[in-house]
């Protein structure tokens, strides 16, 4: 009678208790795919994943962090009943990431927090993603920039004067409309005391002080303009500074060579590209839209195709694939996201494999 044959993963699960247990003594936790590796050499991260589903594992460890609903590698395994709060291992793997973009530079940092749940793979509610970023060890080094919503930048509490300073600004310079007396009244520039108005507490004194110095240094972030009025520095996106011709020959061409500061941006604004170009047209809107949204890197395709109403959907798309293909745009989904689409974004997006794609991000 032949033997049983033994599954390679419970076989693999009975040894990382094992190998677990032999750790009690040692401070810390190991990640999943380090204890994985600790039991077996030779073991594919596959087969880590899969001996984390099966007993003994289950029976005596937990991965805090999953990954499309199963354990993730990197996320650290502890003894059942030993395991922290979701929010405390997260906030962990939160700190982490952060400090990993701010490695890479200003293209990558600071991330928005939508963009640092989908850096980490977290699908979690923003409930969930703000109360780790209000607990240790995240919340003693970083803060999000606002109380509400996902497109708050994310950043080290001793950036905002320095790395941070620029994408903040951007962020806090996207105008302002309310209705007064029944007539839309648009806002486009702020003294560094508004500016600051529109961040968390903890922010606002280190904004309001940076803020002020520009005008005092005549030193500005990329894209970002000021005037003095009364005395006190006037801070705005360079992109809706309306000029005129310099020397118009008469009213009617001084009044037709006048933008609006009510119009749209149209990517023929300030246009650099030639017509039918639609990889610089992509480009160029993509830098308009990003700059408006305070630089998050995280485009709608909605907003995209608006600007671009140009070039026909077949053409957009065909084009869009090439960027793709050449690694300069990548595109995400809105799965595990804060927030429903409207029927015009998700008419915008792009399937694929089965999932609706409908941001696009520069790589």
């Amino acid at each position: 009678m032949s033997k049983r044959k033994i599954d390679p993963a419970v076989e693999l699960a009975g040894e990382m208790i094992r190998v677990l247990e032999s750790r009690r003594t040692f401070d810390g936790h190991p990640t999943l795919q380090e204890l994985g590796e600790m039991s077996d050499g030779a073991v594919s991260p596959e087969l880590i994943v899969k001996a984390a589903t099966r007993k003994p594992f289950t029976e005596r460890a937990v991965v805090v962090r999953k990954v499309a609903g199963k354990p993730a590698l990197d996320g650290r395994v502890y003894f059942r009943g030993e395991e922290p709060r979701p929010e405390d291992e997260l906030s962990q793997h939160m700190l982490a990431v952060l400090e990993q973009q701010a490695r890479l530079g200003t293209s990558s940092y600071p991330p928005s927090l939508r963009q640092l749940a989908g850096l980490c793979h977290e699908k979690g509610s923003e409930k969930l993603l703000r109360k780790a970023a209000s607990v240790s060890p995240m919340a003693d080094r970083a803060i999000v920039a606002t109380k509400k919503g996902l497109d708050a930048p994310v950043v080290f509490r001793d950036d905002v004067e320095d790395r941070a300073l620029g994408a903040l600004l951007h962020f806090v310079l996207s105008p302002i409309n309310k209705t007064v007396k029944k007539k839309l009244v648009e806002t486009m520039a702020f003294t560094p005391k508004e500016l600051s108005r529109r961040l968390v507490p903890a922010l606002q004194a280190q904004l309001e002080k940076a803020a002020r110095a520009i005008a005092e240094k005549k030193r500005c972030p990329a894209g970002i303009s000021w005037v003095i009025v009364k005395g006190e520095p006037l801070l705005f996106l360079s992109e809706h500074l309306r000029p005129t011709h310099s020397s118009p020959s008469n009213s009617d061409e001084t009044e037709s060579s006048m933008l609006l500061l009510d119009e749209p941006p149209t990517a023929s604004d300030g246009q650099t590209y030639a017509p039918g170009d639609f990889v610089g047209a992509f480009r160029e809107a993509f830098d308009i839209l990003d700059r408006r949204n305070g630089l998050t890197n995280f485009v709608k395709l909605a907003d995209l195709r608006q600007l671009l109403s140009e070039f026909r959907r077949e053409e957009f798309d065909a084009g869009l694939r090439e960027l793709r293909m050449a690694g300069d745009f990548s595109l995400d989904s809105h799965e595990g996201l804060h927030g429903t689409l409207s029927e015009t974004e998700r008419e915008a997006g792009v399937r694929e494999a089965g999932s609706l794609l409908v941001y696009a991000s520069r790589r």
